[in-house]
């Protein structure tokens, strides 16, 4: 998955990337993503927590599933 979506980030940062008018214009700042194990343990750990109720102030969008 990771890949597919780096290989889509790839071709919008040479210009190379198409929608349904032609091709999008070249962007920039746009990294590769990296995957890392370390961050996911420390999440699961966060999402563990989770009592299933909308805890952001309503202006902040929070998305949630267990």
């Amino acid at each position: 998955m990771l890949n597919a979506i780096n290989a889509i980030r790839s071709k919008i940062a040479k210009g190379t990337g198409e929608n349904y008018r032609g091709f999008l214009p070249q962007g920039s700042n746009i990294y590769k993503l990296e995957y890392d194990c370390d961050m996911e343990k420390e999440l699961k750990t966060e999402v563990d927590k989770l009592t299933g109720t909308i805890t952001l102030d309503k202006k902040y969008a929070q998305n949630f599933a267990k």
